[in-house]
């Protein structure tokens, strides 16, 4: 996956926090996750596994449990300490352009129903 780094600045974690990668993706969980805002040339899913959070994106602050952001725009991620994951795609991969097709439909970004969330699991298999 390219254009994909952590940076000590924009990101805060829990020493318990884990990252997974494979196939070009990368998966976080975690809790106390707060960003600053930040681009990645990566395709992103959120999800908050107990309550929601809060997304700052294109002057919106958004409280959901569940959203996509489409590659290369600029967000803030503030995780109100509890647990999160987040899911990095590859944009040019299959199960990011299939995602992005059927939930970003052309925006840059999505809040979607937290029911969602066993639909797009099943997609990164």
């Amino acid at each position: 996956m390219q254009g994909v780094r952590t940076d000590q600045n924009s990101i805060k974690s829990h020493p318990k926090s884990s990252f997974y990668f494979w196939n070009g993706s990368m998966m976080y969980v975690g809790d106390k996750i707060d960003t600053s805002a930040h681009q990645q040339h990566v395709t992103h899913i959120i999800i908050g596994l107990n309550r929601s959070f809060q997304l700052h994106i294109h002057d919106q602050i958004c409280r959901c449990r569940l959203a996509i952001i489409a590659a290369d725009v600029s967000h803030r991620f503030l995780g109100s300490n509890d647990w999160h994951t987040v899911i990095k795609l590859d944009p040019q991969s299959e199960v990011s352009r299939r995602l992005a097709a059927k939930h970003l439909k052309g925006h840059d970004f999505r809040i979607l129903d937290i029911s969602l969330v066993e639909e797009f699991v099943s997609e990164l298999h």
